[in-house]
């Protein structure tokens, strides 16, 4: 019995670019609205003493928010058409991306949906691995996704690259949680799809909604962990694993729009089974062609005797006789 096929159908709330080749482009009003409120109050901070550059570093982060975004929606697309999906939406939202791919069942579903937080994962530590390269700073400044990087002076390509590193983590590390409408909410239920094949839909939004509630409670407690050990002179970072167990939870009730569960007869192919039925269909298309020479062939071989053979005369018989075998092999 075949699974289930899987559809990110999150309907987006926001500004359509345009559509090509089936797919939709948008821009999420959660995008936009936090570059209002960036801009907004960079522009009141900015009369604070050296605060001049609070307009420029909000339009980094923003643009920054939407480069990040925008590779994870690439990666998912590219992932999902080499698995035999396809995508109908690419979105940048206010915390990455937030698409919807029409893919078959669990085990392609959570490789789609780890596709993006790895991606720009990847891209942070790129940007992070040139800036230590240079001496700029060490790898877990910047990639400490629980305390944004200090910028000393005025704006330059060195804090412009600091603040992508750890927007691009930041990203990732939200991704991967089971929030609503997230990948790791989208990968979450994959692995239950895959690890227990014959659950209903029901049931295995229960199993998800069981996880995501024990990963809060993880998460609460890792925080009252860190709230007893951690340095009191720097800046706490337990209320943040606490509200994001919060959010966990609170997430965890809701059913996510992301996920829809279809019927489906065929299992698409993706692009190495398209390359095997070629492959295929030129082997059939030889053997028949071997098959119409091998009467002639033979004939011009028990009149004249084998010695009147070429080579391609020869290379029909070995491949004649190598398809020979193995259908009687399967017989």
């Amino acid at each position: 019995m075949r699974s289930p096929s899987q559809i990110f159908d999150f309907t987006p709330s926001g500004l359509r670019l345009g559509r090509w080749r089936g797919t939709t482009y948008a821009i999420g009003w959660s995008y936009l609205g936090l570059g209002a409120v960036l801009f907004v109050a960079a522009w009141w901070l900015k009369v604070w003493p050296g605060n001049q550059d609070l307009p420029w570093l909000a339009l980094v982060v923003w643009l920054a928010i939407g480069i990040v975004g925008g590779l994870q929606e690439s990666a998912h697309a590219v992932t999902a058409w080499l698995l035999g999906g396809k995508s109908r939406l690419m979105m940048i939202a206010g915390h990455g991306g937030a698409g919807q791919y029409r893919i078959f069942g669990g085990p392609r579903q959570a490789i789609v949906a780890a596709a993006g937080p790895t991606s720009s994962c990847l891209f942070a530590l790129l940007v992070a691995g040139i800036l230590m390269f240079r001496g700029e700073a060490s790898l877990w400044q910047m990639l400490d996704p629980l305390r944004p990087p200090e910028l000393v002076g005025r704006l330059n390509l060195v804090s412009i690259g600091k603040v992508v590193a750890w927007i691009a983590i930041t990203l990732s590390v939200v991704q991967m949680l089971p929030l609503w409408r997230c990948d790791g909410r989208t990968l979450l239920d994959g692995l239950v799809a895959t690890f227990r094949p014959h659950y209903t839909p029901s049931a295995r939004a229960h199993a998800a909604t069981v996880a995501i509630g024990w990963i809060a409670f993880a998460m609460v407690g890792l925080s009252l962990a860190v709230a007893m050990f951690e340095d009191r002179q720097g800046v706490p970072r337990w209320p943040v694993l606490a509200a994001v167990g919060l959010v966990l939870w609170m997430s965890g009730q809701k059913v996510d729009p992301r996920i829809r569960v279809i019927d489906a007869k065929h299992q698409p192919i993706g692009w190495l089974g398209a390359r095997r039925i070629r492959q295929a269909h030129h082997r059939e298309i030889r053997e028949a062609s071997d098959i119409a020479k091998l009467d002639a062939i033979l004939d011009r071989m028990t009149q004249h005797g084998a010695d009147s053979l070429s080579h391609a005369d020869r290379a029909v018989l070995k491949r004649a006789s190598a398809a020979l075998k193995k259908h009687s092999g399967k017989s």
